[in-house]
C-alpha cells in the first residue's frame, strides 16, 4: 500500500509537522491492517517524500520511503520543507552571456534549463550573487561586491531551486569528481510523463 503525506511537507512548525505526519502514517498503517484482515497480504507500506522522510522513517509500520529528490537536497526542500543534513549535489553549468551593468549579469540558461516555480536557483560559489528572474533562455542575476568581477564567458554553477522539475528537462546527468567528468547517466524518465 502507498500513501504520500505531500500536503504536510511545508508545515512550518516542526513539532506540528511531526505530529501530523505521524497521524497520517497511523492512518496508512491502519489501512494495511484492514487489508490484511480481509486475507489480502500487504507486505509493503510505502510513504515519505524528500520533504518528510526524516519524520516518516521513524513511523512504525512504514517499510519503504519514496524520497527520490533527496539525492539532490535542493533549496526548495531545504527552505520550504525543513530538510536538514544533506548537501546540494545537483548543479547546472551556465555561461555569463552579458554584463549590462556593474551589479548585474545575464546567464545563458533559463526556464528551459531549470524550473523556477517553487524556488529560484542559487548561485554556487558566489553567495553575494542572487538570481532575480528567469526567462525562457536567460537568467538575470544581481551581483554583490565579491561577484562583480565576473566576465562574459565565465562559467557559473547554479543550484536549481527545485531539482525534481529540473531533471526532467535534460537528457543526461554528468557526474564530476575533482573537476573531471567521470560518468554520464542517461535520464531514462525524461519525456515519459503522460
Amino acid at each position: 500500500i502507498m500513501g504520500y503525506e505531500g500536503h504536510l511537507l511545508q508545515v512550518p512548525d516542526p513539532d506540528e509537522k511531526r505530529q501530523k505526519i505521524e497521524e497520517a502514517m497511523r492512518t496508512l498503517v491502519g489501512c494495511k491492517t484492514a487489508i490484511e484482515a480481509k486475507g489480502i497480504p500487504c507486505e509493503i507500506v510505502s510513504a515519505g517524500g524528500t520533504g518528510s522522510y526524516q519524520i516518516t522513517s521513524d513511523c512504525e509500520g512504514v517499510t519503504e520511503l519514496q524520497a527520490g529528490g533527496g539525492i539532490f537536497a535542493d533549496p526548495m526542500y531545504v527552505n520550504k520543507c525543513g530538510l536538514t543534513g544533506l548537501d546540494y549535489s545537483l548543479s547546472v553549468l551556465a555561461t555569463v552571456a552579458s554584463r549590462p551593468e556593474k551589479g548585474r549579469m545575464v546567464l545563458d540558461c533559463g526556464r528551459k534549463t531549470m524550473h523556477p516555480d517553487f524556488q529560484l536557483p542559487l548561485v554556487k560559489a558566489w553567495p553575494d550573487a542572487e538570481v532575480t528572474a528567469l526567462s525562457a533562455e536567460h537568467c538575470a542575476v544581481t551581483l554583490g561586491p565579491e561577484s562583480q568581477d565576473l566576465k562574459i564567458g565565465d562559467k557559473i554553477e547554479l543550484i536549481p531551486g527545485y531539482a525534481d522539475f529540473t531533471t526532467i528537462l535534460h537528457e543526461n546527468f554528468y557526474g564530476f569528481r575533482n573537476d573531471r567528468l567521470e560518468v554520464v547517466w542517461p535520464i531514462q524518465g525524461r519525456g515519459k510523463i503522460q
